[in-house]
């Protein structure tokens, strides 16, 4: 998914 790749903070959590 990369979205999700991209969409992560520091912590690795999916940004939404």
């Amino acid at each position: 998914m990369d979205w999700v790749r991209r969409r992560t903070n520091r912590i690795g959590r999916a940004v939404i």
